[in-house]
């Protein structure tokens, strides 16, 4: 199917709730790609002016951006860099928006209500995300409170929800709206903190995000959903316009506003896809968001069965493990060329001076991009067959634990080591 042609057949586009529920596109005139790429454009010029404007004064809102908390367990820089880069982000995206909507071509690939909920929905949960950037005072049960809060707000007014996870014995519960509805909610709450959780490592939550909304576009342009296919590019740029500041080097972290902004704004276009859109699969927002989502189910099952709170930070996460790894590697590698270490992590002699090795945090993140795009990747292939996205999600889950696993028990051998 050819993605171009399709998106610009607007009549092939499916609405599951009818056009009383989502305001539909016109259909009688093809959706033109200029007015997209246009406000696509001033997003990403928008993001990447703000991302550097915040690089540059740096010393003079680093007391109040950056992260002081550098002794909790899961930081792994040594410097305070600032966390307010999800400013530029959703600054980027807010404007391409309102662009394209209110001064692009007519009709708009995008409705006025739409943009406007979607606005609404975002403001209480960048607003807590940026005020604990800037405070470092808002408790996770108010940021809960204000992600829950902006979710219902869009998802109610839309009237938008999943109505079927593609689950035979449970889909008919999805048939009440409250469940339906309390479901959608989770999701959208669920997925801005998983997004948060992958937001410590250069560039990892841009590369991850960039692959799972091309999936999306991708697919939104198969099935000829001129709407969602402009939100994701929207969001999709203004998140490219901050990469260059957050990797390889990273000088400007998206923050909790910035994080959670991206993965609501993802879990919202997904259930807008797969809501308006029969043919795609459910689980299509499962291999679409895998690496994010997976990590964040197994740190719970991980946290509940050491008897840690789900809540308590750690060291454990695979980007963390990954990290850990490659420094040691590089460490022994340099250890082994001085002598003082042996063949198998066994110390050979004393160092007569400090050997220093810097770690690889902007090597570590494409690794990670490579294992989330093989889910994303396949999911977006087999966007409507439901088995195939089950199949291709079981393959990453095995594949993470398979690894987390054996990078944890290097960790341990290391440690022994040491110790011995």
């Amino acid at each position: 199917m050819n993605p171009r042609g399709s998106l610009q057949n607007a009549a092939s586009l499916n609405d599951r709730h009818g056009s009383a529920n989502v305001p539909a596109l016109n259909m009688t005139a093809p959706v033109s790609f200029a007015p997209i790429l246009h406000s696509a454009a001033i997003a990403l010029a928008v993001s990447a002016i703000v991302s550097l404007i915040l690089v540059l004064t740096r010393r003079w809102h680093i007391r109040f951006t950056g992260d002081s908390h550098l002794h909790l367990p899961q930081k792994i820089h040594q410097d305070e860099i600032p966390r307010i880069g999800g400013l530029a982000i959703v600054s980027g995206f807010v404007v391409g928006l309102v662009h394209l909507v209110w001064f692009g071509a007519r009709p708009p690939a995008i409705s006025a209500e739409t943009a406007s909920l979607l606005l609404l929905g975002l403001a209480p949960i960048a607003f807590a995300g940026f005020g604990e950037d800037l405070t470092k005072k808002v408790g996770p049960r108010a940021r809960l409170f204000w992600m829950a809060l902006g979710s219902a707000l869009l998802l109610a007014s839309k009237n938008l929800f999943l109505d079927h996870i593609g689950i035979p014995f449970l889909d008919p519960l999805f048939s009440h709206w409250g469940i339906a509805f309390a479901f959608s909610v989770f999701a959208c709450v669920g997925a801005a903190n998983a997004y948060n959780l992958i937001d410590g490592l250069n560039g990892l939550l841009a590369g991850v995000s960039l692959i799972t909304l091309t999936a999306i576009a991708w697919v939104a342009a198969s099935v000829g959903d001129a709407k969602v296919f402009a939100l994701a590019i929207l969001l999709g740029v203004a998140i490219l316009g901050w990469l260059p500041c957050n990797w390889p080097r990273a000088r400007l972290f998206a923050g909790d506003g910035g994080a959670y902004s991206i993965g609501f704004l993802t879990a919202a276009l997904l259930i807008l896809l797969i809501s308006r859109n029969p043919s795609v699969s459910p689980w299509f927002g499962l291999t679409a968001a895998a690496l994010p989502v997976w990590e964040t189910l197994y740190s719970i099952y991980r946290r509940k069965r050491t008897g840690l709170s789900t809540m308590e930070p750690d060291q454990s996460h695979l980007h963390q493990l990954v990290r850990t790894r490659m420094h040691w590697s590089l460490k022994h590698r340099e250890l082994r060329r001085a002598g003082v270490w042996g063949e198998n992590w066994t110390p050979a002699a004393q160092p007569t001076a400090p050997i220093v090795v810097e770690a690889p945090n902007g090597l570590c993140s494409p690794l990670l991009w490579g294992l989330h795009a093989l889910a994303a990747v396949g999911g977006m292939l087999a966007y409507h067959d439901t088995g195939a996205q089950a199949a291709i999600f079981l393959c990453f889950v095995v594949t993470y634990i398979g690894l987390h696993r054996r990078l944890l028990r290097s960790r341990i051998k290391y440690k022994l080591a040491l110790a011995g």
